[in-house]
């Protein structure tokens, strides 16, 4: 049996962690097994007790940095990668910002892959972190054996070239529209009858939520039932919440906090929003589809994300935010049907997890005899 540690796990359910998931649900464990790292011991990480259930392993990585000198790093990873039963590393990343996972994994003899979950960051990096980004771009095409991407603008950004696309795919079946569930979750939350605007994304600024409160009110101006559902770890310590209140909207939006299985809310939506600054991929967009759900998307956005053919392509930052704000109320009034049997069927064709993980099982298998 192969396994493989897989880098890149928090302790939010967000879109690495869900594209971790995806495969390793979908994969076969009789002949490949995920195991993951972690380089805090007092967290637990999203789905550890589905891991575990799995048969996953949990090691905690050296804590160690370049602070302590290189020889201590390396030999601190060189006797951890000696004391783990693992045959490959794949490290997902948003940012080149440390590869000396990859880069001793290499000298450990275990084959490493990369994997660009990002691009056209809008971080603040520092002048010493943008360094550090330009020169492992150059130089983590000699540690890693193979270059991954969630779609071609990330590998252009992180790597440059040399990568190969590996779609974010889902569990269609997951994500299917369900009457009861969408009835159950309404009548959870007291949403009645109303318009449900739902984004699905953890609080932030690169997320953009903060953008939706000028939507909403602006919505509000044409259809007095219409409620916002933000389902999400909030890591702006509570900034949304507090300028719903200064703008009067807080009886409006329903925050749900950090939840596991954000598929039941699909269901009890009317349309998806995804305001979003940057997005490597941006797989909510996705599920949103699967589920028929119709979207309006940030501009900044790849075309991947748009199976069905069907999201709306709205201006984010370039332009006053009143008037985007605007141009979205007027697109949610006016297209929020459903989507039709073929347009989902079209979600399925491009991005049904049970074909593309064949994918993923030839990168691991090519080197290694199963």
């Amino acid at each position: 049996m192969i396994r493989v540690l897989q880098f890149g796990m928090s302790g939010n359910y967000g879109g690495i962690e869900t594209f971790i998931m995806n495969y390793y649900r979908a994969i076969d464990r009789t002949k490949i097994q995920f195991d993951f790292a972690k380089s805090d011991r007092n967290l637990k990480i999203a789905y550890e007790d589905e891991i575990i259930a799995l048969g996953g392993k949990i090691y905690i990585t050296p804590e160690i940095g370049i602070r302590n000198g290189y020889h201590v790093l390396r030999k601190a990873w060189m006797d951890f990668y000696k004391s783990v039963d693992i045959d490959e590393i794949h490290f997902n990343t948003v940012a080149l910002v440390n590869i000396y996972a990859i880069r001793f994994a290499k000298e450990a003899g275990l084959h490493a892959h990369a994997h660009a979950h990002a691009h056209l960051s809008v971080y603040n990096f520092s002048w010493w972190v943008k360094c550090r980004m330009r020169i492992n771009k150059k130089i983590v095409h000699k540690y890693a054996d193979t270059l991954l991407a969630c779609s071609k603008e990330a590998g252009r950004w992180m790597f440059g070239g040399g990568y190969k696309v590996l779609p974010n795919s889902i569990d269609c079946d997951r994500f299917s529209f369900a009457q009861k569930v969408r009835e159950q979750v309404r009548r959870e939350y007291g949403l009645k009858e109303a318009f449900v605007m739902l984004n699905i994304g953890k609080l932030s600024i690169v997320k953009n939520q903060m953008f939706l409160l000028s939507v909403l009110r602006e919505v509000k101006k044409k259809r007095k039932d219409v409620k916002l559902m933000l389902v999400g770890l909030d890591v702006l310590n509570g900034a949304i919440q507090r300028k719903a209140k200064e703008m009067r909207l807080e009886e409006d939006i329903i925050f749900t906090g950090m939840v596991q299985h954000p598929e039941v809310f699909y269901s009890a939506a009317d349309i998806f929003l995804f305001p979003s600054l940057s997005e490597g991929f941006g797989i909510a967009p996705v599920e949103a589809q699967a589920n028929g759900l119709c979207g309006i998307v940030s501009d900044r956005l790849v075309d991947a994300v748009n199976p069905s053919g069907t999201l709306r392509y709205l201006p984010i930052a370039d332009i006053n935010e009143k008037k985007a704000a605007e141009l979205w109320a007027d697109e949610i009034i006016r297209n929020s049907e459903r989507l039709n049997e073929k347009e989902v069927k079209a979600v399925r064709s491009a991005y049904d997890i049970n074909v593309t993980v064949k994918e993923l099982e030839d990168i691991y298998t090519r080197y290694v005899r199963v």
